[in-house]
Protein backbone atom coordinates (compact mmCIF):
# COMPACT_ATOMS: atom_id res chain seq x y z
CA UNK A 1 0.00 0.00 0.00
CA UNK A 2 1.56 3.07 -1.26
CA UNK A 3 -0.22 6.07 0.21
CA UNK A 4 0.32 9.89 -0.23
CA UNK A 5 -0.69 12.90 2.48
CA UNK A 6 -1.14 15.78 -0.24
CA UNK A 7 -0.55 19.31 0.91
CA UNK A 8 -3.50 20.90 -0.16
CA UNK A 9 -6.37 19.91 -0.57
CA UNK A 10 -9.88 20.56 -2.74
CA UNK A 11 -13.53 20.18 -1.62
CA UNK A 12 -16.96 20.10 -3.82
CA UNK A 13 -20.59 19.66 -2.31
CA UNK A 14 -24.00 18.22 -2.76
CA UNK A 15 -26.72 19.15 -1.35
CA UNK A 16 -27.96 16.42 1.08
CA UNK A 17 -30.85 16.42 3.51
CA UNK A 18 -29.59 13.08 5.14
CA UNK A 19 -26.79 14.97 6.74
CA UNK A 20 -25.87 17.00 9.65
CA UNK A 21 -24.37 20.16 7.28
CA UNK A 22 -26.81 18.91 4.75
CA UNK A 23 -24.06 18.78 2.38
CA UNK A 24 -21.98 16.14 1.30
CA UNK A 25 -18.31 16.51 0.32
CA UNK A 26 -16.21 15.04 -2.33
CA UNK A 27 -12.30 15.74 -1.34
CA UNK A 28 -9.57 15.52 -3.94
CA UNK A 29 -6.04 16.98 -3.99
CA UNK A 30 -3.42 18.72 -5.58
CA UNK A 31 -0.22 17.75 -6.59
CA UNK A 32 2.72 19.24 -8.02
CA UNK A 33 -0.18 22.47 -8.16
CA UNK A 34 -2.33 20.38 -10.73
CA UNK A 35 -5.65 18.84 -9.27
CA UNK A 36 -6.28 15.14 -9.49
CA UNK A 37 -9.49 13.10 -10.23
CA UNK A 38 -10.74 16.57 -11.21
CA UNK A 39 -12.89 14.92 -14.60
CA UNK A 40 -15.16 12.93 -11.85
CA UNK A 41 -15.14 15.34 -9.24
CA UNK A 42 -16.44 17.64 -11.28
CA UNK A 43 -19.34 15.44 -12.46
CA UNK A 44 -20.31 15.08 -9.15
CA UNK A 45 -20.50 17.99 -7.17
CA UNK A 46 -23.39 21.01 -7.39
CA UNK A 47 -21.67 24.04 -9.48
CA UNK A 48 -24.12 25.92 -7.37
CA UNK A 49 -22.04 25.39 -4.48
CA UNK A 50 -18.93 27.41 -4.19
CA UNK A 51 -15.67 24.50 -3.72
CA UNK A 52 -12.80 25.05 -0.70
CA UNK A 53 -9.31 24.57 -0.65
CA UNK A 54 -7.82 23.98 2.96
CA UNK A 55 -4.01 23.59 3.68
CA UNK A 56 -4.22 19.26 4.40
CA UNK A 57 -2.71 20.15 8.13
CA UNK A 58 -3.25 17.35 10.92
CA UNK A 59 -6.35 18.61 12.41
CA UNK A 60 -8.56 17.52 15.61
CA UNK A 61 -12.70 17.80 16.10
CA UNK A 62 -13.65 14.39 13.57
CA UNK A 63 -17.05 13.06 14.42
CA UNK A 64 -18.49 9.47 13.11
CA UNK A 65 -21.76 10.23 12.12
CA UNK A 66 -23.92 6.81 10.25
CA UNK A 67 -23.11 4.00 7.34
CA UNK A 68 -24.51 4.38 4.15
CA UNK A 69 -24.42 1.95 1.84
CA UNK A 70 -24.81 -1.80 1.63
CA UNK A 71 -27.94 -2.49 -0.05
CA UNK A 72 -28.17 -3.48 -3.99
CA UNK A 73 -30.44 -2.27 -6.40
CA UNK A 74 -31.71 -2.63 -9.91
CA UNK A 75 -28.11 -0.44 -10.78
CA UNK A 76 -25.77 -2.97 -8.76
CA UNK A 77 -24.63 -3.02 -5.25
CA UNK A 78 -23.40 0.11 -3.34
CA UNK A 79 -20.46 -1.21 -0.96
CA UNK A 80 -21.19 0.06 2.85
CA UNK A 81 -19.14 3.75 3.88
CA UNK A 82 -18.69 5.80 6.97
CA UNK A 83 -20.15 9.24 6.88
CA UNK A 84 -17.42 11.53 9.12
CA UNK A 85 -17.97 15.23 10.30
CA UNK A 86 -15.16 17.44 9.22
CA UNK A 87 -14.58 20.41 11.65
CA UNK A 88 -14.28 23.07 8.51
CA UNK A 89 -18.24 22.15 8.26
CA UNK A 90 -18.79 19.29 5.34
CA UNK A 91 -19.24 15.47 5.88
CA UNK A 92 -17.52 12.86 3.85
CA UNK A 93 -17.43 9.43 3.43
CA UNK A 94 -14.85 6.76 4.17
CA UNK A 95 -14.46 2.84 2.89
CA UNK A 96 -15.08 0.41 6.15
CA UNK A 97 -11.47 -0.71 6.00
CA UNK A 98 -10.44 2.73 6.90
CA UNK A 99 -12.93 2.95 10.08
CA UNK A 100 -11.23 0.44 10.94
CA UNK A 101 -7.80 0.93 10.68
CA UNK A 102 -8.65 4.53 12.73
CA UNK A 103 -10.37 2.75 15.44
CA UNK A 104 -6.93 0.66 15.40
CA UNK A 105 -5.41 3.76 16.35
CA UNK A 106 -7.40 6.28 17.82
CA UNK A 107 -10.36 6.50 20.47
CA UNK A 108 -13.59 7.14 19.46
CA UNK A 109 -15.81 8.83 22.62
CA UNK A 110 -19.76 8.78 21.81
CA UNK A 111 -21.13 12.31 21.67
CA UNK A 112 -17.66 13.77 21.22
CA UNK A 113 -16.31 12.20 18.13
CA UNK A 114 -12.67 11.04 17.22
CA UNK A 115 -10.15 12.01 19.13
CA UNK A 116 -6.91 13.39 18.26
CA UNK A 117 -5.36 14.96 14.81
CA UNK A 118 -6.06 13.24 11.39
CA UNK A 119 -4.99 14.36 8.12
CA UNK A 120 -6.30 13.16 4.45
CA UNK A 121 -4.19 10.64 2.34
CA UNK A 122 -4.35 9.10 -1.05
CA UNK A 123 -3.98 4.74 -1.68
CA UNK A 124 -4.32 5.25 -5.42
CA UNK A 125 -8.10 6.59 -6.27
CA UNK A 126 -9.30 5.96 -2.52
CA UNK A 127 -9.22 8.48 0.24
CA UNK A 128 -8.19 7.57 3.90
CA UNK A 129 -8.24 9.32 6.94
CA UNK A 130 -5.04 8.99 8.56
CA UNK A 131 -4.26 8.90 12.86
CA UNK A 132 -1.67 11.03 13.40
CA UNK A 133 -0.83 9.11 16.40
CA UNK A 134 -0.74 6.15 14.10
CA UNK A 135 2.88 4.34 13.82
CA UNK A 136 2.86 4.70 10.19
CA UNK A 137 2.02 8.38 10.14
CA UNK A 138 5.18 9.38 10.02
CA UNK A 139 7.01 6.78 7.22
CA UNK A 140 3.52 8.16 5.24
CA UNK A 141 4.82 11.66 5.79
CA UNK A 142 8.10 11.34 4.62
CA UNK A 143 7.45 9.34 1.57
CA UNK A 144 5.09 11.90 0.74
CA UNK A 145 7.19 14.73 0.64
CA UNK A 146 9.61 12.36 -1.24
CA UNK A 147 6.97 12.31 -4.34
CA UNK A 148 6.55 15.95 -3.79
CA UNK A 149 10.42 16.59 -4.16
CA UNK A 150 12.53 13.42 -4.88
CA UNK A 151 16.32 13.82 -4.32
CA UNK A 152 17.91 15.62 -7.22
CA UNK A 153 19.36 11.69 -8.84
CA UNK A 154 20.89 11.74 -12.81
CA UNK A 155 21.19 8.99 -14.25
CA UNK A 156 25.11 9.78 -14.42
CA UNK A 157 24.97 9.24 -10.63
CA UNK A 158 23.22 5.28 -10.76
CA UNK A 159 25.42 2.75 -9.31
CA UNK A 160 25.70 -0.59 -10.81
CA UNK A 161 24.37 -2.63 -7.90
CA UNK A 162 23.13 0.40 -5.84
CA UNK A 163 19.96 0.64 -3.94
CA UNK A 164 17.47 3.37 -4.63
CA UNK A 165 13.54 3.62 -3.70
CA UNK A 166 10.66 3.92 -6.08
CA UNK A 167 7.79 6.01 -6.70
CA UNK A 168 5.74 3.15 -5.46
CA UNK A 169 7.33 2.79 -2.44
CA UNK A 170 10.20 -0.24 -3.18
CA UNK A 171 13.80 -0.70 -2.59
CA UNK A 172 15.44 -1.75 -5.79
CA UNK A 173 18.52 -2.42 -6.89
CA UNK A 174 19.64 -1.03 -10.18
CA UNK A 175 21.09 -3.56 -12.47
CA UNK A 176 22.38 -1.16 -15.59
CA UNK A 177 21.02 0.26 -18.93
CA UNK A 178 20.39 -1.50 -21.83
CA UNK A 179 18.49 -2.26 -25.01
CA UNK A 180 14.58 -3.56 -23.62
CA UNK A 181 12.88 -5.83 -26.63
CA UNK A 182 9.59 -6.55 -27.38
CA UNK A 183 9.09 -10.24 -25.72
CA UNK A 184 5.19 -10.49 -26.38
CA UNK A 185 2.95 -8.78 -28.71
CA UNK A 186 -0.51 -9.63 -30.11
CA UNK A 187 0.80 -9.87 -33.46
CA UNK A 188 3.37 -12.54 -32.68
CA UNK A 189 6.04 -9.98 -33.28
CA UNK A 190 9.40 -10.50 -31.10
CA UNK A 191 12.56 -9.07 -30.37
CA UNK A 192 11.92 -5.56 -31.63
CA UNK A 193 13.82 -2.74 -30.09
CA UNK A 194 12.31 -0.18 -28.19
CA UNK A 195 14.82 1.86 -27.14
CA UNK A 196 17.24 1.85 -24.32
CA UNK A 197 15.77 1.28 -20.76
CA UNK A 198 16.97 1.62 -17.55
CA UNK A 199 16.86 -1.90 -15.64
CA UNK A 200 15.75 -2.46 -11.54
CA UNK A 201 14.82 -5.40 -9.42
CA UNK A 202 12.77 -5.58 -6.33
CA UNK A 203 11.47 -8.33 -4.53
CA UNK A 204 8.43 -6.74 -4.98
CA UNK A 205 7.47 -6.37 -8.59
CA UNK A 206 10.86 -8.16 -10.58
CA UNK A 207 12.41 -6.41 -12.68
CA UNK A 208 11.09 -3.22 -13.64
CA UNK A 209 12.75 -0.78 -16.69
CA UNK A 210 11.72 2.57 -17.53
CA UNK A 211 12.71 5.11 -20.30
CA UNK A 212 13.32 7.73 -17.84
CA UNK A 213 14.21 7.84 -13.76
CA UNK A 214 12.67 11.11 -13.61
CA UNK A 215 9.71 10.79 -10.85
CA UNK A 216 10.23 6.77 -10.60
CA UNK A 217 13.52 7.06 -8.57
CA UNK A 218 13.17 9.31 -5.47
CA UNK A 219 15.68 8.33 -3.15
CA UNK A 220 19.21 6.89 -3.31
CA UNK A 221 19.13 4.21 0.13
CA UNK A 222 23.12 2.54 -0.26
CA UNK A 223 25.73 3.07 -3.08
CA UNK A 224 27.40 -0.34 -2.20
CA UNK A 225 26.91 -2.94 -4.62
CA UNK A 226 24.35 -5.32 -3.43
CA UNK A 227 25.69 -8.91 -2.51
CA UNK A 228 22.62 -10.51 -4.79
CA UNK A 229 23.73 -8.62 -7.97
CA UNK A 230 25.56 -11.19 -9.71
CA UNK A 231 22.73 -13.68 -9.21
CA UNK A 232 20.13 -11.12 -10.04
CA UNK A 233 22.24 -10.80 -13.39
CA UNK A 234 21.92 -14.08 -14.10
CA UNK A 235 18.13 -13.75 -14.23
CA UNK A 236 17.81 -10.76 -16.09
CA UNK A 237 19.94 -12.51 -19.06
CA UNK A 238 17.78 -15.06 -19.44
CA UNK A 239 15.03 -12.67 -19.81
CA UNK A 240 13.66 -12.43 -23.60
CA UNK A 241 13.13 -8.45 -23.28
CA UNK A 242 16.82 -8.22 -22.35
CA UNK A 243 17.96 -10.63 -25.25
CA UNK A 244 15.75 -11.47 -27.93
CA UNK A 245 14.90 -15.20 -28.84
CA UNK A 246 16.71 -16.76 -31.37
CA UNK A 247 14.14 -19.71 -32.90
CA UNK A 248 17.72 -21.14 -34.85
CA UNK A 249 18.72 -22.65 -31.33
CA UNK A 250 15.84 -24.02 -30.22
CA UNK A 251 16.52 -27.74 -29.05
CA UNK A 252 14.03 -30.92 -28.84
CA UNK A 253 14.82 -33.40 -26.26
CA UNK A 254 13.32 -36.59 -26.09
CA UNK A 255 12.12 -37.52 -22.71
CA UNK A 256 13.83 -40.34 -20.76
CA UNK A 257 11.45 -43.09 -19.20
CA UNK A 258 11.93 -41.24 -15.94
CA UNK A 259 10.78 -38.08 -17.26
CA UNK A 260 7.87 -39.61 -19.43
CA UNK A 261 6.77 -41.91 -16.36
CA UNK A 262 6.52 -39.23 -13.43
CA UNK A 263 5.12 -36.76 -15.80
CA UNK A 264 1.76 -39.56 -15.75
CA UNK A 265 -0.59 -39.23 -13.15
CA UNK A 266 -4.26 -40.78 -12.37
CA UNK A 267 -5.87 -36.92 -13.06
CA UNK A 268 -9.20 -37.41 -14.57
CA UNK A 269 -8.64 -34.45 -17.14
CA UNK A 270 -4.98 -36.33 -18.09
CA UNK A 271 -1.50 -34.97 -18.16
CA UNK A 272 -0.26 -32.68 -21.18
CA UNK A 273 3.13 -33.52 -22.64
CA UNK A 274 4.80 -31.94 -25.84
CA UNK A 275 4.97 -34.31 -28.95
CA UNK A 276 7.21 -33.76 -31.99
CA UNK A 277 5.92 -35.13 -35.51
CA UNK A 278 7.29 -34.39 -38.60
CA UNK A 279 9.49 -31.36 -37.04
CA UNK A 280 6.36 -29.83 -35.84
CA UNK A 281 5.19 -29.73 -32.29
CA UNK A 282 1.78 -29.24 -30.28
CA UNK A 283 0.63 -30.55 -27.00
CA UNK A 284 -1.25 -33.71 -26.52
CA UNK A 285 -3.31 -35.07 -23.70
CA UNK A 286 -2.95 -38.76 -22.25
CA UNK A 287 -5.64 -39.56 -19.91
CA UNK A 288 -6.11 -42.51 -17.84
CA UNK A 289 -9.15 -45.35 -19.06
CA UNK A 290 -9.37 -48.15 -16.36
CA UNK A 291 -6.16 -49.97 -16.64
CA UNK A 292 -5.10 -48.16 -19.84
CA UNK A 293 -4.53 -44.67 -21.15
CA UNK A 294 -6.04 -42.35 -24.17
CA UNK A 295 -4.05 -40.19 -26.14
CA UNK A 296 -5.92 -37.42 -28.08
CA UNK A 297 -4.73 -33.40 -29.20
CA UNK A 298 -5.18 -30.60 -26.76
CA UNK A 299 -5.53 -28.54 -29.55
CA UNK A 300 -7.95 -28.95 -32.71
CA UNK A 301 -6.12 -26.21 -34.67
CA UNK A 302 -2.25 -25.51 -34.81
CA UNK A 303 -1.32 -21.76 -36.01
CA UNK A 304 1.94 -20.95 -38.20
CA UNK A 305 3.27 -17.48 -38.99
CA UNK A 306 4.06 -17.54 -42.70
CA UNK A 307 4.88 -14.57 -45.03
CA UNK A 308 3.59 -12.13 -42.74
CA UNK A 309 0.02 -13.41 -42.38
CA UNK A 310 -1.73 -15.81 -40.26
CA UNK A 311 -2.87 -18.80 -41.86
CA UNK A 312 -5.07 -21.80 -40.25
CA UNK A 313 -4.18 -25.90 -40.69
CA UNK A 314 -6.77 -27.78 -39.87
CA UNK A 315 -5.42 -31.30 -38.12
CA UNK A 316 -7.06 -34.71 -39.25
CA UNK A 317 -6.09 -38.04 -38.69
CA UNK A 318 -3.26 -38.93 -40.87
CA UNK A 319 -2.14 -35.58 -41.23
CA UNK A 320 -0.02 -34.59 -38.14
CA UNK A 321 0.07 -37.30 -36.41
CA UNK A 322 -0.26 -41.31 -37.39
CA UNK A 323 -3.44 -41.09 -35.13
CA UNK A 324 -5.08 -38.22 -33.64
CA UNK A 325 -7.14 -40.37 -31.08
CA UNK A 326 -5.94 -43.17 -29.76
CA UNK A 327 -7.32 -45.69 -26.76
CA UNK A 328 -6.44 -48.71 -24.64
CA UNK A 329 -2.64 -47.43 -24.61
CA UNK A 330 -0.08 -49.05 -21.59
CA UNK A 331 2.63 -46.24 -20.65
CA UNK A 332 5.29 -48.22 -22.52
CA UNK A 333 2.96 -48.40 -25.76
CA UNK A 334 2.86 -44.47 -25.40
CA UNK A 335 6.47 -44.13 -25.00
CA UNK A 336 7.57 -46.20 -27.65
CA UNK A 337 5.44 -45.04 -29.98
CA UNK A 338 5.15 -41.24 -29.96
CA UNK A 339 7.88 -39.04 -29.77
CA UNK A 340 7.39 -36.84 -26.68
CA UNK A 341 9.89 -34.48 -26.53
CA UNK A 342 11.05 -31.46 -23.94
CA UNK A 343 11.52 -27.68 -25.36
CA UNK A 344 14.41 -25.73 -24.43
CA UNK A 345 14.22 -22.26 -26.16
CA UNK A 346 17.44 -20.22 -26.15
CA UNK A 347 18.29 -16.45 -26.76
CA UNK A 348 20.44 -14.38 -29.02
CA UNK A 349 23.07 -14.30 -25.77
CA UNK A 350 22.52 -18.05 -25.70
CA UNK A 351 21.19 -18.28 -22.31
CA UNK A 352 18.46 -20.97 -21.81
CA UNK A 353 15.09 -18.65 -21.91
CA UNK A 354 12.64 -21.43 -21.44
CA UNK A 355 12.22 -25.53 -20.35
CA UNK A 356 9.01 -26.74 -21.95
CA UNK A 357 7.10 -30.09 -21.67
CA UNK A 358 8.74 -32.05 -19.11
CA UNK A 359 7.62 -32.10 -15.19
CA UNK A 360 10.13 -31.85 -12.58
CA UNK A 361 11.46 -35.22 -12.41
CA UNK A 362 12.87 -34.66 -9.09
CA UNK A 363 9.78 -34.05 -7.50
Amino acid sequence: MTIFIPEKIRVGYQERSDTYTKKLAYVIYYRKNKLCKETSWQHWRSSSIEPNDFENVPTAGFVLNKKTGDYSSDWGHRMAHVRVYDPRNFEFEITVENLLYILENATSTKGKGLEGEFIYGWDSKDLILIPVDSPDYAGIKGFSSLLTKPEKIFSKDLVLGGTYLTNKQENVIYMGRYMRYVEYSWRGQTGIEEGLHYFFYGEKHGFLTFKSISGRILKVINTEISPEYAEIMDKLESKAYFSPIDESLTKYIPLTWQEFNRGISDYYWGDRFLMLHNNESCYVTVRPEHDSYSLDKTEEKFWHIGNNDWRMHETFEGKLYDETYRRNLTKEDLFNRYNFVKKETYLRNGKLHRLEGVKNVNS
